[in-house]
Formats: C-alpha cells, sequence, structure tokens
C-alpha cells in the first residue's frame, strides 16, 4: 500500500458545457490538458501541441515554448473562449476556441459560470507561459479578430494588417497615458494626457494629446463599430484607471431606478411631421353649409 504524501497531487478535472461540445480541463504534476470542442491542447515542460481529438495520438502540430506564449482568452461581449499562441515575438495566431451556450437556454448562465470557473483554472495553470499577461480580450469576428493582452503596466493590441496573415503587435498603452506604436523602422513614441483623448472617428480609434492633435491612430475598418468603441475604452482605461470613488459612482448611477420616457421624448403621442403640414379637415357644420 502506497503512501499517500507519495500520490501525485493531480487536480480534479473541470468542465464546463459550451455549444462546440464539453470543454475539460485536467492538470497533474507535469502536464496540462485542456479540451476545446474538437481539439486539445496539450502542455508539458517546454513544449505544446495542438491536437485534434479524433485522429491517433502523435497527430497534431507542435508549439515549442521556449520563448513563446500562450493565452485564453474572452471574446466582447459573447464570451467566447479561445487560444492563442505567439511563435514569434509580436505574431499571434489563434489557434481555436469555442462558444458558450445560447443565453436563451434555461442552463445558460450556470454553464457561463462554470466556463468562467474553469478559465481562472486553466490561466492559473498556464500562468508560466503567459508572461505575465493578467487578461485577454479578443474583439471581433472572422479572420480579422484583434487580441488585447493586459499586463500589470500595459495593454498590447494585436491587430492584423493589410496583406498579412496573423495578427501582429501594432500598439502598447502604457499607464499614465504613454504609446507605443509599432513602426517598420522601430517603435515610435507618443503621449495622450486623458481617457478622454481615446475616440472613434470613422473607422478609426484616435488618441490626441491636450492641444486636440492626433498622436496616435487604428485603422480597423473591419471590425463592428461596437468594438471599435470598446476598444477605445480599454484603451482609455489602461492608460488613465478609474479611481475607486468613480466606480463607486458609476455603480450608483447604474443602480438608481430611471424614470420611463416621456412623448416628447420618446416620440409616442406626437403629431408626424407631414401630417402637420396637411390641411385640417373643415368642421361638420361649415361643410355641410358649403354643400347647400
Amino acid at each position: 500500500m502506497g503512501s499517500p504524501y507519495r500520490q501525485r497531487p493531480d487536480a480534479p478535472p473541470v468542465e464546463a458545457p459550451s455549444r462546440d461540445g464539453t470543454v475539460r480541463l485536467v492538470r497533474e504534476v507535469d502536464r496540462i490538458a485542456l479540451d476545446l470542442g474538437g481539439r486539445r491542447l496539450v502542455v508539458a515542460g517546454d513544449g505544446a501541441a495542438w491536437l485534434r481529438r479524433d485522429r491517433r495520438p502523435g497527430r497534431g502540430r507542435a508549439l515549442p515554448l521556449e520563448r513563446a506564449r500562450l493565452w485564453l482568452a474572452r471574446a466582447h461581449p459573447t464570451r467566447d473562449l479561445s487560444v492563442w499562441y505567439e511563435g514569434e515575438p509580436g505574431v499571434v495566431q489563434r489557434l481555436g476556441g469555442v462558444r458558450p451556450l445560447p443565453l436563451l437556454d434555461a442552463d445558460a448562465l450556470r454553464a457561463l459560470r462554470a466556463l468562467d470557473r474553469l478559465t481562472a483554472a486553466a490561466r492559473e495553470g498556464l500562468a508560466a507561459w503567459a508572461g505575465g499577461a493578467e487578461d485577454a480580450i479578443e474583439l471581433g469576428r472572422g479572420g480579422h479578430r484583434l487580441l488585447l493582452v493586459r499586463f500589470r503596466d500595459r495593454l498590447v493590441v494585436h491587430t492584423r494588417p493589410v496583406f498579412r496573415e496573423r495578427p501582429r503587435r501594432a500598439l502598447e498603452v502604457c499607464a499614465g497615458g504613454g504609446l507605443v506604436i509599432a513602426a517598420r523602422g522601430g517603435d515610435r513614441r507618443a503621449r495622450f494626457h486623458s481617457r478622454f483623448g481615446v475616440s472613434v472617428s470613422g473607422n478609426r480609434v484616435q488618441f490626441v494629446d491636450q492641444e486636440g492633435a492626433t498622436v496616435a491612430s487604428l485603422l480597423l475598418p473591419w471590425i463592428e463599430p461596437e468594438d471599435r468603441e470598446a476598444l477605445a475604452a480599454r484603451c482609455g482605461e489602461a492608460g488613465f484607471p478609474a479611481s475607486a470613488e468613480e466606480r463607486r459612482r458609476a455603480e450608483e448611477a447604474d443602480s438608481q431606478p430611471r424614470a420611463p420616457l416621456g412623448p416628447w421624448y420618446s416620440g409616442l403621442g406626437r403629431t408626424p411631421p407631414l401630417a402637420a403640414l396637411l390641411p385640417a379637415p373643415l368642421p361638420y357644420s361649415a361643410a355641410w353649409r358649403l354643400r347647400r
């Protein structure tokens, strides 16, 4: 009979349902396995493998991890879970992911909480290969997704350039408003002075200084306007985080009951503009006299 102190302190498996099948995390002393739909990510030592579960062992893609990084990202606002891999410095690729259950499903909220717990456990297990990142967010859809990696002192934005296959590091937003813009000839530095200095203008996310001059911009025509607004808000928060008092006031404002909209604001009960230009019908008595 073996001693209990000699048993491997493996953590119990963690599972969560999703639209693409059950997500399962197995953490062992020397190995981590994450099942995402029909794919499996296996991390052991300085190497990883991205495998298809319906194929024989050994048939998959090897991912060296000597200088690479692995991130688990949650999509905004759908909360999809995806795996991103940085094989070269500044060049990332999306390996795959799963979608949560539809919100109309009866167990959708419970499944979403289970997926959150699994993500937290998986990030803890993969922390050694995350390069110190605290969080990762995914924006957009299809092949033009954006990856935002949040570190303690900066937010790194990866976008897909035109005529390039994989997203690349495009911008770093540092605490205090510092900007590091990736360029062909080398990184360029700039600064914006307020979270309100980040705005959306057409297909661009712009950063302006105190005089209103544009110091940096990102052209993002392939994502939705809501995604550009979310990116601008996160960049402003990364440069100038809100204080505890500001967060408390925002929470209080959201919790206050709102009065229903009146007809003068919503348009209910208002005379249509075209009807206001038409002549009103004659009274009955006047119309009767004219016919006589």
